[in-house]
């Protein structure tokens, strides 16, 4: 009795350590890129690819070695003087790769001042004396012209020479399922390579990171998602898996720098675009003139600024912006930025809520002729902070353009998104008088649109009036 005892406690002790020695030794590695393309410079690579050689040896580190190998590839011996004109009449079919020449010398020591090797793509072979495939119309008749001697030559290969996606190919080879997604791309901020890692990659996330450093020169820092974006600071919590443990960065966007703690403060370089779309927007209508005020046509009131990517690259166009957000990092990073860009003068910046600072704004008889809601999760839910609000005795000539983001939902998300932003305005504007730009998809069908619209007046007389007339962006 005590003996068995004694091997059910040390197979209790054992087996754990078993598996998860088991789970380490099958553990794989994983890189990205920016965009993690396939290069196309080699048609070996499936063939080497898929050559089944385990290269896992553990978590967190990357045996180039078994990337090092030779290829064999045809070349065209041509006089040295017609190097030039062969390379021109080519190109497109020449080899492809990283930090090689196409052009090598002969291994002859009596060639070498006379002739040049021209290299071919990988993917032809030398068949039946003809190259194959064949190579396009006008290439295949300046050879058959020149009839240049055709002669194998061996490439060395090594790490160095394949894409990070491709890297991934050979290592995840069996390590994922088929089907599960090989990552393709990810978000830079500044220095940060800023990963979103699927469950069944986290076993590989220490040697992803690795790869990325190795395969992007910028990338100083990979961090990797380890929880949603949930406090009201719109901050997330992130593991550093590589690299420089410093998460304060300097981004270009826009003609501006901004300079901020990524993990203090929101900010998503994927929004670029939509940062740009709408800037310009809020341009052309002050230059249309749009029948407000110029007060108003150059005057922002940015609700939600976080570090400013709306509110710096207007007040650099001469938009005043009356910028606020409610986490002190964000405000002071907006502050600071403010003055690197030489915009302080047309930036006033506050920190506090945002249905504060509209009345407060009011109080202090302020206008404005846009009113920008970047905060897609809960903006909708500050709408109702406009209603009753007589424009016209605030001094106002007409009321501003919100442009509002937030997430759309179900059959029809751009609908749905039209109806929340209605029902908060207690039905004042019509279904019609709203316009609605998709931003990027956040998740099947969850995308983050803008939704703009005029501010209805709440006066007696527009109540019994005409609506406002559509808006369209």
């Amino acid at each position: 009795k005590h003996k068995t005892n004694f091997v059910k406690i040390g197979l209790m002790f054992s087996l754990p350590f078993l598996g998860w020695h088991y789970n380490l030794a099958s553990t794989t590695q994983f890189p990205l890129f920016f965009r993690i393309a396939s290069t196309p410079f080699l048609n070996f690579k499936k063939h080497f690819l898929m050559s089944g050689v385990n290269s896992i040896d553990n978590q967190y580190s990357v045996d180039k070695s078994i990337f090092n190998d030779r290829i064999e590839i045809i070349a065209l011996k041509v006089p040295a003087k017609e190097t030039s004109l062969v390379i021109r009449k080519l190109n497109g079919e020449l080899l492809h790769m990283p930090k090689r020449r196409n052009v090598a010398a002969p291994e002859l020591q009596d060639e070498k001042s006379v002739y040049r090797l021209v290299l071919l793509n990988s993917k032809f072979r030398f068949l039946e004396n003809e190259i194959s495939p064949a190579m396009s119309d006008d290439s295949a008749e300046f050879l058959k012209l020149k009839q240049y001697p055709i002669v194998k030559y061996s490439v060395s290969i090594d790490y160095d020479d394949f894409s990070a996606h491709d890297v991934l190919k050979r290592l995840l080879k069996g390590k994922v399922e088929d089907g599960q997604e090989i990552i393709h791309s990810f978000e830079t901020v500044g220095h940060i390579a800023h990963l979103n890692l699927k469950s069944y990659l986290l076993p590989f996330k220490h040697v992803i990171a690795q790869v990325i450093l190795d395969k992007n020169n910028r990338v100083k820092t990979v961090l990797n998602k380890v929880g949603d974006v949930g406090s009201e600071f719109r901050t997330f919590p992130m593991e550093i898996l590589a690299g420089e443990s410093s998460t304060e960065v300097s981004q270009n966007e826009n003609d501006c720098t901004f300079k901020f703690d990524f993990r203090e403060v929101y900010w998503n370089s994927r929004l670029q675009s939509e940062h740009t779309r709408l800037i310009r927007h809020i341009l052309n209508l002050r230059s249309e003139g749009n029948a407000a005020s110029e007060n108003e046509l150059s005057t922002v009131f940015d609700m939600m600024a976080g570090v400013g990517p709306f509110s710096l690259p207007l007040a650099k166009q001469g938009i005043k912006v009356l910028a606020n957000d409610l986490n002190p990092k964000s405000f002071d990073a907006l502050q600071k930025n403010a003055v690197l860009n030489k915009v302080s003068d047309n930036v006033e910046a506050t920190c506090m809520c945002g249905r504060k600072r509209f009345k407060k704004l009011l109080n202090e008889q302020k206008v404005f002729g846009h009113v920008i809601m970047n905060l897609p999760a809960s903006a909708v839910k500050f709408l109702d902070v406009f209603v009753g609000i007589d424009w016209l005795k605030k001094g106002f000539s007409k009321p501003p353009l919100v442009h509002c983001y937030c997430f759309g939902s179900g059959d029809d998300p751009r609908k749905n998104a039209v109806e929340k932003v209605i029902a908060k305005l207690n039905g004042k504007i019509a279904l019609e008088e709203v316009s609605v730009h998709s931003v990027r998809e956040v998740a099947p069908k969850k995308p983050m649109l803008c939704v703009t619209f005029r501010l209805p007046d709440f006066t007696s007389e527009i109540e019994e009036g005409p609506l406002a007339k559509k808006v369209k962006i």
